[in-house]
C-alpha cells in the first residue's frame, strides 16, 4: 500500500490535474505521468512499466474528463453532437494502438518518452506562437472533419497516456477555426470516450509480473489511482471557472513552463 507521504503525492497530482484539465479541456495527463512514474518504481514495477502508465493515467482521466464535461454542461457551453462525431472513430483507433502496445514488451520506457516528447515540444510551441482567437472563425464545420481529428487522436492517446486534449484543442482552433471555448467543451468531453475502453482493456489484461506489493486488477492499481481520482474531483470545478475567467495567455505559459520541466526530466532519463 502506498505510505502516506506517497497517497498525498497521489492526491496533490489528482488536484493540479484536475485544476489543469478544468482550465484547458485536456484530461491532466501530462500531471499524472511523471508522479505514476515515480510512484510506480518506489513499488518495485519493473516490467511492463508503459502499460501500467498508460492505464493508471487514463483510468484518472475518465474522471477529469467525465467531470469537466458535467461543468462545462452546466456553464451552458455543451455540444454534444461534435463529441460523439469526434469520439466515435477514436474509439476505434485508441483500442486498436492499445492492442498493438500489449503485444509483447517492445514498447519500452525510452520510446514512450520519445513519443510522448514527440506529443508535447510541438503542443508548447503552437501555445505560445498562437492567436489567442484565430482568423476566420467557422460558423459551420463538416462533422466529418471532427471524425478525422478523433481517429488520428486516438491513436495518440494510446501510444501516450494522455487525454487527447493536446491534439485536439490544437486542431480544433487553428486547422477546424472552431471558437476557443466550444473547443476546449468539445474536447473535454471526447476525453472519457478514449480513456474508458482503454482502462477497460489495460483492466482485462494479466500483468507478466506477478509479485506486485500493490493490490491491483489488471494493470490498474486502485490503491494509487483513487488518492488521484479523489483529487481531480476537489479541484476540476476550480479549474472550469477560474478557465472562464483566466487570460488565456497567462494559462498557456503556466503550462508551458510545467510542460518544459517535464520534457527535461524525459530528456535526462532517456540519454543520460
Amino acid at each position: 500500500m502506498p505510505e502516506l507521504f506517497d497517497l498525498f503525492l497521489l492526491l496533490l497530482a489528482g488536484a493540479f490535474g484536475g485544476f489543469l484539465s478544468g482550465i484547458l479541456g485536456v484530461g491532466g495527463g501530462i500531471i499524472f505521468i511523471p508522479i505514476l512514474d515515480l510512484v510506480l518504481k518506489q513499488y518495485g514495477i519493473e516490467q511492463e512499466t508503459v502499460k501500467f502508465i498508460l492505464a493508471n493515467s487514463l483510468a484518472v482521466i475518465i474522471f477529469t474528463g467525465t467531470f469537466n464535461t458535467w461543468r462545462q454542461y452546466k456553464a451552458g457551453n455543451f455540444f454534444p453532437k461534435f463529441i460523439l462525431y469526434t469520439a466515435i472513430p477514436g474509439v476505434v483507433t485508441v483500442l486498436l494502438g492499445s492492442w498493438i502496445i500489449s503485444i509483447g514488451d517492445w514498447y519500452r520506457k525510452d520510446i514512450f518518452n520519445l513519443v510522448f516528447a514527440a506529443l508535447l515540444i510541438p503542443a508548447v510551441v503552437r501555445m505560445l506562437t498562437s492567436r489567442n482567437a484565430p482568423d476566420n472563425l467557422k460558423a459551420e464545420i463538416p462533422l466529418k472533419n471532427f471524425g478525422i481529428v478523433g481517429a488520428v487522436t486516438g491513436i495518440f492517446t494510446a501510444f501516450s497516456g494522455l487525454g487527447g486534449g493536446l491534439i485536439m484543442i490544437p486542431a480544433f482552433v487553428n486547422i477546424l477555426k472552431l471558437e476557443m471555448k466550444k473547443a476546449i467543451s468539445v474536447s473535454a468531453g471526447v476525453v472519457p470516450f478514449f480513456a474508458l475502453p482503454t482502462a477497460l482493456y489495460y483492466m482485462f489484461q494479466e500483468p507478466v509480473q506477478q509479485s506486485l506489493e500493490v493490490s491491483h486488477l489488471g494493470f490498474i492499481l486502485y490503491p494509487i489511482v483513487i488518492p488521484m481520482i479523489i483529487g481531480t474531483l476537489l479541484t476540476v470545478p476550480i479549474g472550469v471557472k477560474t478557465g472562464h475567467i483566466l487570460a488565456p495567455k497567462t494559462a498557456k505559459v503556466i503550462f508551458s513552463i510545467f510542460v518544459i520541466l517535464v520534457l527535461i526530466k524525459m530528456f535526462w532519463e532517456t540519454f543520460s
